[in-house]
């Protein structure tokens, strides 16, 4: 058996946006033990400047508070899907919130400025294991230069950091930060777009951070690592596109796995 109901509202008022919505929901699931409850509020602002042409600024929130049970194993291997081993189930009563302010600028001639940031906070109450409990805030921050360059070419800058503390009783108390720079040029040429980016990273948790790796090498002098990017994309007829792209990627151990 499952139940819920949700509202939502939007309106303007002049240059200023409002959204709002609400949504409950409630399930006692398919598989033996497992239910799960949870509630959540959202807000959208933004207002358009009447002085500054272009220049728009808001703000979007949201918060879910959630009661839930987990499994870690099944029963047997003769159960099915269905029944849990009563000794891997955990309930987890937590909360998510997010507050998320932005900036956006856009000129006449095309150029945008934007910066958005993210205040972002989980906790998890474990009532049978308290030494599960955990929490953690994450803070972030980008901002975004766009720009037409040449002649049907836009140039993209910007950069991120975040940073988040983690508190849980199970593998202690920790830190973590990121921090990168990056750029993209975006060409057209007839009906064939090319793009190019770059991008360079660092990251610490606790006092780890970065070692830079080039062609296998390890370069301890330089905690950035770069990685690169190209992608093609082709209209061979109408709705109808052939692409194609090559990368790197670059992925820190998660504080779990470090």
């Amino acid at each position: 058996l499952f139940a819920g109901t949700s509202l939502f509202h939007s309106r303007k008022i002049g240059r200023f946006d409002l959204v709002i919505g609400a949504n409950a929901y409630s399930t006692d699931g398919y598989r033996e033990y497992e239910t799960e409850e949870r509630a959540r509020v959202n807000m959208n602002l933004r207002y358009r400047s009447k002085k500054i042409e272009g220049l728009s600024f808001g703000a979007n929130a949201n918060y879910m508070g959630l009661d839930k049970t987990e499994f870690f194993l099944w029963q047997n291997a003769d159960s099915g899907a269905y029944r849990q081993s009563p000794d891997a189930i955990t309930r987890n009563v937590g909360e998510r919130v997010n507050v998320d302010p932005y900036i956006v600028y856009i000129k006449e001639n095309g150029t945008k400025h934007s910066l958005r940031t993210r205040y972002f906070h989980i906790k998890n109450d474990i009532p049978d294991d308290e030494a599960k409990n955990n929490a953690a805030d994450l803070y972030y921050g980008e901002y975004q230069f766009q720009k037409k360059v040449l002649k049907d070419a836009a140039l993209t800058l910007g950069t991120v950091g975040t940073w988040s503390e983690i508190t849980a009783k199970l593998y202690g108390n920790h830190t973590s930060s990121n921090v990168s720079v990056y750029a993209q040029i975006d060409k057209r040429f007839g009906r064939l777009n090319l793009s190019a980016g770059f991008r360079a990273e660092y990251f610490r948790i606790d006092k780890e951070e970065t070692v830079t790796v080039i062609n296998g090498d390890s370069v301890k002098e330089l905690p950035i690592q770069p990685v690169f990017r190209l992608g093609m994309n082709y209209q061979l007829a109408e709705y109808t596109f052939l692409r194609g792209s090559v990368g790197q990627g670059y992925r820190f151990p998660t504080i779990a796995e470090k």
